[in-house]
């Protein structure tokens, strides 16, 4: 159909008068991704000439996250490509548009346009501004998913990867929480933190303020210069450092070595420019490097510590392989 759809059939349906018919052209018109965007727009314009409207976010949530779950493989258009987002289950703040979008039945719809999605590429740094003020800082391969009404019902966002977040306090004092994919949360009011999510495992670092940090085993409140990693078992170690400047070092393109093997330098380099690093043999992969490296690829990093530790670099397809130099 002709991808045209007017804004009096869309605040009909917002008013629980549209038609079968109506419904359908609606549903039809938000497969296309760039009327996605257009639709929050509207609704949100509408909502506010009509606060009546406004339902309980609770139960709304509730029923929305039940269709979801009776449709977690829905049946889509051939010609209609699915945003590049993964399912977010945040928990008590769905917004009442949730209840505009249940009456649809859209699975689709419903799990890309719920929250606005952040994401980093390998290699890159952004900076993401919130609609509170606070300011978050996302490390290369992350992602931040924020739901459309932070603020009006919560401020709750996740975190996939690693991020630094400068959290702006609100004069009704309300709470600000970041979950991870692996079930970590951290609760704060006003303060500066980051957090590292990865398969390697979950570290969180204080630098101002006070941090309520919980797992699925412990709750421990941080104070400033605590750097906090999270076992398999969701088990808190602590930690009290001098500087916690060497875990922020990425927001300049730096990494900051300190005995680290040579296996968990690999590793970082996959985990931000997206490479893989096979090295020769379990001796080498126990080596140790200590300093401060500028790189923005993965290529810049390796040559400076092959050269340092009189080691070879060599390139198999997009991977590299470390060995000792004959």
């Amino acid at each position: 159909m002709e991808q045209q759809l007017s804004q009096t059939i869309l605040h009909t349906y917002f008013a629980g008068q549209a038609t079968p018919l109506q419904k359908q052209m609606i549903l039809e018109w938000l497969q296309h991704a760039e009327n996605q965007e257009l639709y929050y727009q509207w609704l949100e314009a509408w909502e506010a000439e009509h606060p009546q409207y406004m339902a309980d976010p609770a139960p709304a949530l509730a029923q929305f996250q039940a269709l979801l779950d009776r449709q977690a493989t829905p049946a889509q258009p051939t010609h209609v490509k699915a945003p590049a987002v993964r399912r977010v289950r945040f928990r008590w703040w769905w917004p009442a548009a949730a209840a505009v979008v249940i009456g649809m039945g859209v699975g689709l719809f419903g799990r890309s346009l719920g929250y606005r999605h952040y994401t980093t590429a390998y290699g890159e740094v952004r900076e993401v501004l919130l609609e509170d003020g606070s300011r978050v800082t996302l490390n290369a391969h992350s992602s931040l998913y924020v739901p459309r009404w932070f603020g009006g019902w919560g401020r709750t966002v996740r975190l996939e990867g690693e991020a630094e977040f400068v959290v702006q306090p609100t004069d009704d004092h309300q709470r600000f929480l970041v979950e991870t994919s692996e079930g970590t949360e951290v609760e704060v009011l006003g303060t500066t933190f980051a957090i590292a999510s990865r398969p390697r495992g979950t570290r969180v670092v204080l630098l101002e303020g006070s941090i309520q940090l919980q797992t699925s085993a412990q709750a421990l409140t941080l104070e400033p210069g605590d750097v906090a990693r999270i076992g398999e078992e969701g088990t808190i170690h602590r930690q009290q450092v001098d500087s916690v400047t060497p875990y922020l070092a990425w927001k300049d393109h730096r990494f900051v070595f300190d005995e680290t093997t040579l296996r968990e330098v690999a590793d970082q380099v996959n985990e931000i420019f997206g490479v893989k690093v096979e090295i020769a043999d379990p001796t080498l992969a126990r080596r140790t490097v200590t300093g401060t490296y500028q790189a923005e690829n993965a290529d810049d990093l390796l040559l400076v510590l092959a050269e340092l530790m009189d080691i070879e670099v060599s390139q198999q397809g997009d991977d590299r392989r470390l060995s000792a130099r004959q």
